[in-house]
C-alpha cells in the first residue's frame, strides 16, 4: 500500500466510527497514529473481539506441557493463560497446583509435593528447584557411569 492510500484508509475508516469508538478516538494524542498497521492493531486492542471466558478456561484446562520443555518456560505459557482468565472465573488455588502439576511425570510430582506450597508462585518456584536437582542428579550419575 503507498502513503496516498494508506492516508485515505485511515481517513475513511476514521469518519465511519461512531458513538462511543468515535469518542475514543477522538481521546488518543494527537499525531499518536503514524500508519495503518498502527490504527489497525490500536483498535483491535481496545476493540477487538473479546473472547468468552469459557473459552480460557478451556484453553487452561488443555494445557500440556511440551516433551523436555523446560520448567520455567511451562511456567511462563501457564501463567500467560492462567491470567487471561477472567477474575469472576477464576479456578481455586488448589485446583490450580492440580492442573499445573499435572504434565508432570509421577516421580517429579512425588519431589513437588514433598515441598510446601501454599501458593502455585510457590508451587512453581518449587518446580524449579526440583527440576535442577534432577538435572544435577542425572549430570553426577552420568560422570559416575563415565568413569567406571
Amino acid at each position: 500500500m503507498n502513503i496516498e492510500q494508506e492516508n485515505v484508509y485511515m481517513r475513511l475508516f476514521v469518519q465511519s466510527l461512531e458513538g462511543n469508538v468515535r469518542i475514543w478516538f477522538r481521546e488518543l494524542p494527537a499525531n499518536s497514529i503514524r500508519n495503518w498497521v498502527e490504527l489497525t492493531n490500536i483498535f483491535k486492542n481496545q476493540w477487538g473481539v473479546k473472547k468468552d471466558p469459557l473459552y480460557f478456561l478451556t484453553e487452561f484446562d488443555e494445557l500440556k506441557r511440551n516433551f523436555d520443555e523446560p520448567v520455567s518456560k511451562f511456567i511462563k505459557r501457564f501463567n500467560n493463560i492462567y491470567h487471561k482468565i477472567p477474575p469472576n472465573c477464576k479456578i481455586p488455588v488448589a485446583t490450580t497446583k492440580s492442573t499445573f502439576s499435572k504434565d508432570f511425570d509421577d516421580d517429579f510430582v512425588v519431589m513437588l509435593r514433598e515441598r510446601t506450597s501454599r501458593t502455585l508462585e510457590d508451587m512453581q518456584t518449587n518446580a524449579i528447584e526440583v527440576e535442577a536437582k534432577r538435572v544435577s542428579s542425572t549430570s553426577l550419575k552420568t560422570k559416575e557411569e563415565n568413569s567406571n
